[in-house]
């Protein structure tokens, strides 16, 4: 009895560990003076995604979002992470730039937000461009 509970336990943690993540917008998003396509934004969601439980340079690491920036509804009330958007590759290490997409938790999209154009280590978000 036991191990059949096991095994369904392992089934159901090994579907959740990887899981994918959920795709952000359709088209190109503009940070400061940085634009990035919809496969740039997927594939830094899907690294940091994967780096939760082994982040490099301490991303991807929580994003309480103290600035208030807009979520999707389906990150309203989940725990936020964030990880570099650097131009011409997926981050990996190093200078992490001013850009950063947000996921929650279970891989959801959730926004992409810039340190450029606003004082301090402040946040807003990023634009359709």
């Amino acid at each position: 009895m036991f191990p059949s509970c096991a095994l369904i336990t392992a089934t159901i943690l090994a579907s959740l560990a990887f899981a994918t993540p959920i795709a952000g917008p359709s088209g190109p998003v503009m940070c400061g003076t940085n634009v990035y396509s919809a496969a740039q934004l997927s594939s830094a969601l899907t690294m940091g995604y994967s780096r939760l439980t082994s982040p490099i340079d301490s991303f991807p690491h929580i994003f309480n979002n103290g600035e208030g920036l807009p979520v999707t509804p389906s990150c309203s009330s989940s725990r936020l992470f964030e990880y570099p958007l650097v131009t011409g590759r997926t981050y990996s290490g190093g200078d992490p730039g001013p850009d950063r997409v947000v996921f929650s938790a279970t891989g959801w999209y959730c926004t992409v937000m810039t340190h450029s154009g606003v004082g301090g280590n402040k946040l807003t978000s990023c634009m359709s461009a």
